[in-house]
């Protein structure tokens, strides 16, 4: 199966392909002008998906396009491109920012002017996620969008989704598992603050993120225990990063705070790292609202307190337990305390002067030294090997 290209890649073909100007005839067929381009792909880049030479020909020839076709989604990109490349059209700095270059290009593209392709005007003004795809093409890098990274990076497992965000093997020395919070819905908290444009994904840490969208904290409904499905997740990406269960970290608030705690807990796990998780069921009870407690009470026993968790399992994952001064936030500390001078774990408790649960702690700052701070004392013990018992779909 051939790789997908990347934004740098499509624009370095397209330059080098704008130097051999024999190989698109403007005044020559589409057809005949996308045989000739795939066989010069199939000497420089004969890893190419099918339908590249098309594309780069409507990028550097879009008024081939057939007057009466339809265009799809990659057609109007490949105009618009065409379009941005055309004498006249502004020029921005290599640096220049999506909006940067939005504001400029838009007044551009919504030119009427007959050099526009007809398929084009059709088309105008562009949806902001196909206005990102065109910058790509032009710029080599792609700005967040939630649609492409969901197209490109999400998988499922047993029916959940999850994003992974990779790490160069050879340099990768940590996974960070993010849980989002309670929504009802599919959302991937703080995906955004780690977009890389270029997609080379450089550094040491990869990170997965995980939703629970039927929001049963991580553990399933009370008629299906579902904690099998995320440790399922979590080792098996593991497994491919090559890393070991001491080189995962979690994260979470609230809820993914519970999910983050919870499962590094009996996976035995480097660290969690929790901002105001519900700790026990009394939290749910001291909420303003009953959604908590609706919800909590639907996982039956397969909810359980974090104290009960740290009193049954052995591994001692270095924790790290935020939370601010609300009743439903505090409940549960004391005995999660207790339980691990009992048991010798090691836990660091930051109480904040928030009054209120909700929080847009930890920043992106924050989460980086609280990594290195936690990373910086011994892990005390390890629960038994889990073995992963499937691999992720697209």
């Amino acid at each position: 199966m051939s790789a997908r290209l990347l934004p740098a890649r499509w624009r370095e073909l397209r330059e080098s392909l704008a130097l051999e100007p024999d190989r698109i005839d403007p005044g020559g067929p589409l057809d005949g002008a996308i045989g000739k381009v795939e066989a010069w792909l199939a000497r420089v880049a004969p890893d190419a998906p099918a339908g590249t030479a098309r594309r780069l020909v409507l990028q550097q020839a879009g008024h081939l396009f057939p007057a009466q076709a339809r265009p799809n989604t990659a057609d109007i990109v490949d105009l618009a491109v065409h379009r941005c490349l055309q004498p006249g059209a502004p020029r921005l700095p290599a640096h220049a920012t999506y909006a940067d270059w939005k504001v400029v290009m838009e007044r551009w593209l919504a030119d009427a002017s007959p050099a526009v392709v007809p398929a084009l005007t059709g088309a105008l003004p562009l949806r902001d996620e196909v206005c990102k795809l065109v910058f790509a093409m032009l710029a080599g890098r792609m700005p967040f969008s939630r649609e492409y990274v969901l197209k490109h990076y999400e998988r499922t497992l047993h029916g959940k989704p999850f994003l992974l965000f990779p790490a160069p093997a050879g340099t990768v020395r940590r996974l960070v598992v993010l849980f989002s919070g309670f929504a009802g819905r599919k959302t991937f908290n703080r995906y955004s603050w780690y977009w890389d444009e270029s997609e080379a994904w450089q550094g040491d840490t990869a990170r997965l993120f995980l939703c629970d969208e039927s929001s049963h904290w991580y553990v399933g409904p009370a008629a299906r225990d579902e904690r099998g499905i995320w440790h399922d997740i979590i080792l098996s990406t593991l497994k491919s990063l090559g890393l070991q269960r001491s080189q995962a970290i979690t994260l979470g608030g609230s809820m993914g705070g519970y999910g983050a705690l919870r499962h590094a807990i009996e996976l035995g796990l480097r660290a969690a790292i929790a901002v105001n998780p519900q700790l026990d069921l009394r939290s749910a009870l001291r909420y303003k609202e009953d959604s908590w407690e609706r919800q909590i009470r639907a996982c039956g026993p397969n909810f359980q307190d974090i104290a009960d968790l740290i009193h049954r399992h052995e591994s001692r994952p270095v924790l790290y337990l935020e939370h601010s001064q609300s009743p439903c936030d505090r409940s549960g500390v004391t005995e999660v305390l207790q339980a691990l001078r009992e048991h010798g774990g090691l836990v660091i408790e930051h109480t904040t002067r928030d009054r209120s649960h909700q929080s847009d702690r930890p920043s992106r700052e924050q989460i980086e030294s609280l990594i290195r701070f936690v990373e910086s004392f011994p892990q005390a013990s390890t629960g038994p090997d889990i073995a992963p018992t499937d691999q992720a779909s697209p």
